[in-house]
């Protein structure tokens, strides 16, 4: 919003309902529209009244780094009580944030709640200890890719932010399991936390993490790769509320762990086990039976699976799943693929089948004339498909968004011209 459209379009605001005013504000408008539109009222009443209304802001999003130190400045002046920040910069931008801003915000914000400091890349110790001795009631932080922090960030962290209830450290790899072990005897709270990419993380932090945190919700271990039965079985005993766990690339974990969490975390919604090579039919079959609302699984690279497993998924989820991967399942043919089509038709929204020599035109053909929500599919790395399937996607539903067809030599470029005619707002990744 320039300035000059604030001026005009103020006295209009003004007029708005308390809370709709209220809603354009913390929704809607950056602080820069807030500046600007600071600027544009002049009237006492219309000043005083704004004025009133940005105290009553709690959340705030600043997109301009050029000004990101005179925004909060101006926050300060006008009285925020803001309990959300988070910064929308460009990847560029998002490397200046300095440990010297955050100290600003620390010292003016006491009442924060959540920050986003995704891809801060710049920020290190200094800044997150500043915000956790600053701002004692965090509940949400955001770390990921916050590459130099240590275990010192997050051990000042869960003693003074007691109230800590979601922790995101994904690519935080010199945290080690010291300061995720007083995270979880400190923060009992916990309920949504992501270790992935962490390679330090073992067994014992992940089961002090279930034993500590038993209202736990969410766990993120992608290629925690020192992970095994032992810490998994344990978030299935201690985490009966556990909706989502993604144990990507966590190869050394089998059957045994992932039928414990099916037998004792029936509300797991989403699951993803891909490269986990150990897991055959026995756990997924489990899973499918107790937890009829998962919505989300994903099995890539799991090639001990036969149809089977699938063919349950597609019957006891039935309605609910949206989103399943089955890429690199060399085992699954188009019986499981049909039995999806026609159980999960109204519900399926992507599936990924790339690298599935069993699946053949017949099972694309299911998917393109039963499934009426598919927005993405994967059919990478098939050469045993043909044009047939291209043309049988293109006739189906209409609101395909995204198709991937990478190895696929048989399909040839005048199918995909017809498909791209049919469709063209579908996107195709051909290489």
């Amino acid at each position: 919003m320039s300035q000059p459209i604030a001026r005009l379009i103020a006295p209009t605001l003004l007029t708005l309902p308390e809370i709709m005013f209220l809603f354009l504000l913390s929704d809607w408008l950056m602080v820069k529209d807030l500046v600007r539109l600071d600027r544009a009222v002049t009237s006492r009443y219309g000043r005083q009244y704004l004025h009133r209304q940005f105290r009553k802001l709690h959340s705030v999003s600043i997109d301009d780094y050029k000004h990101s130190k005179s925004s909060l400045e101006w926050m300060i002046l006008r009285g925020f009580n803001v309990r959300k920040i988070e910064f929308i910069f460009t990847v560029e931008e998002l490397s200046k944030v300095t440990n010297a801003l955050l100290m600003r915000v620390a010292k003016a914000f006491p009442e924060l709640h959540k920050i986003n400091l995704n891809s801060c890349t710049e920020v290190s110790d200094v800044g997150v200890i500043s915000l956790a001795e600053g701002c004692p009631r965090l509940k949400d932080v955001n770390l990921c890719y916050v590459e130099h922090i240590s275990d010192n960030s997050v051990t000042v962290l869960a003693e003074k932010c007691k109230d800590l209830q979601k922790v995101w450290l994904y690519k935080c790899a010199k945290i080690t399991d010291a300061a995720i072990i007083r995270l979880a005897n400190h923060c009992s709270l916990l309920n949504d936390i992501d270790l992935s990419e962490c390679p330090l993380i073992t067994n014992a932090s992940v089961i002090q993490v279930a034993e500590r945190c038993m209202g736990l919700q969410k766990i993120h271990l992608r290629n925690c790769k020192l992970i095994n039965d032992a810490a998994v079985t344990q978030l299935a005993n201690h985490c009966s509320r556990l909706n989502y766990i993604d144990l990507t690339g966590c190869s050394l974990i089998t059957d045994t762990c992932i039928i414990q969490l099916a037998d004792k975390c029936k509300g797991l919604q989403a699951v993803s086990l891909q490269r986990c090579n150990l897991i055959t039919d026995a756990a997924v079959i489990r899973l499918a039976n107790n937890c009829p609302g998962l919505i989300f699984i994903a099995l890539t690279d799991c090639r001990l699976l036969t149809d089977a497993s699938i063919m349950q998924i597609a019957e006891k989820c039935s309605g609910k799943l949206q989103n399943i991967s089955l890429g690199g399942c060399r085992l699954i043919t188009e019986a499981a693929v049909i039995q999806l089509a026609e159980r999960c038709s109204n519900s399926l929204q992507s599936i990924w089948i790339g690298s599935c020599p069993l699946i053949t035109n017949a099972g694309i053909i299911a998917i393109a004339q039963k499934c009426r929500v598919l927005n993405e599919i994967n059919l990478e790395n098939n050469p045993q498909l043909t044009d047939a399937a291209l043309e049988a996607l293109g006739l189906g539903w209409g609101g395909l968004k995204t198709l991937k067809l990478k190895g696929c030599p048989n399909i040839t470029a005048a199918a995909i011209a017809a498909f791209e005619k049919r469709l063209p707002d579908c996107k195709i990744v051909k290489a």
